[in-house]
């Protein structure tokens, strides 16, 4: 399964780097369990890693019990944040960086020692919109964890 796995990783992350993520789940009969989902974001950021990013920090997603059960997942999903998609306020970005180019307003945490939250501000979630009527996407005909990983 190890191979699979990485196989898969490196076709997420060649889409993503190609502006065209998640066309893995347009392949006809891919299925993968929550678990794999997340095997193939952690390879995924191994392999980023590799390449000289760095990370940022951390996010959770589906946080709600609307979206939970719209996505078909028993609860909050994570994902890692790289510092190459930080932008400070006032950036222009060019919109050919975005697949279906999703805009969400989201509260971030800071945290210090011992993992108190030490301070708490807006941000701006810029990601690929790839999933609902764009890609079938299939984890129990559910929404996949991995795509929207890292993505901002």
């Amino acid at each position: 399964m190890t191979h699979k796995i990485d196989a898969w990783a490196r076709r997420q992350l060649a889409d993503y780097q190609s502006n065209k993520p998640g066309t893995i789940f347009k392949d006809e009969g891919f299925h993968i369990t929550i678990n794999e989902a997340y095997a193939i974001q952690d390879t995924m950021v191994k392999l980023r890693l590799q390449k000289g990013e760095t990370i940022a920090g951390y996010k959770v997603g589906c946080t709600g019990p609307g979206i939970t059960k719209l996505f078909g997942m028993q609860g909050p999903i994570r994902g890692t944040l790289f510092n190459q998609e930080i932008h400070q306020s006032g950036a222009t970005l060019n919109l050919n960086q975005f697949d279906n180019l999703a805009i969400e307003a989201e509260m971030a945490f800071q945290t210090g020692a011992g993992g108190v939250i030490t301070s708490v501000f807006p941000v701006i979630e810029l990601h690929n919109f790839v999933s609902g009527d764009q890609i079938v996407v299939k984890i129990g005909g559910k929404t996949a964890v991995q795509c929207r990983i890292s993505v901002r």
